[in-house]
């Protein structure tokens, strides 16, 4: 895998009358107007580019949203505010469907957990492990998976078990 380039490049694009037309982030600012010259119609107004050079990504990226949110670029779309409030629009649009699937997934994954809980409880009072121990007996980590897989068949035949006594 190649490293990353040392420095990230925070450019601005303006028109002929200093109008800033866009801002945006690369590692390698003229591979990345190639792109914009082949991909947006607005290119054709490009008249001045200024570019400044960060150490990191991060930096970059801070100094390119402060960029867009205070110097009002013409053709940005992100971190703009209709942007964030299309964002928060589709956050709030998820059917009453898909919101319940997402919490019955929650329920469940909650109901395993604490099934796989009361099962190594259980697994430690008749002497079988249930996953790592330190030197006083105690667990200092969860189960591992195939432990837990032991656990939920040995539930299942408790269950069974349980069942056909009481009956």
């Amino acid at each position: 895998m190649p490293a990353l380039p040392s420095r990230t490049a925070v450019y601005r694009l303006f028109d002929g009358d200093g109008t800033l037309l866009y801002v945006g982030m690369t590692y390698a600012p003229e591979r990345r107007f190639r792109a914009h010259r082949a991909q947006r119609t607005w290119w054709s107004q490009v008249d001045g580019i200024s570019i400044e050079w960060f150490t990191t990504r991060y930096r970059a990226s801070l100094a390119e949203a402060k960029a867009i949110k205070t110097e009002h670029p013409v053709h940005n779309v992100h971190q703009t505010a209709p942007w964030r409030e299309q964002q928060r629009a589709d956050a709030l649009a998820v059917s009453p469907e898909a919101r319940r699937n997402r919490s019955i997934g929650l329920k469940a994954h909650a109901a395993k957990a604490r099934a796989l809980s009361a099962l190594c409880k259980q697994g430690s009072r008749t002497g079988k492990p249930c996953g790592k121990r330190n030197s006083s007996g105690s667990s200092t980590s969860r189960p591992t998976r195939s432990t837990a897989r032991n656990a939920n068949s040995r539930a299942l035949a408790w269950a069974r078990f349980s069942v056909v006594r009481s009956a």
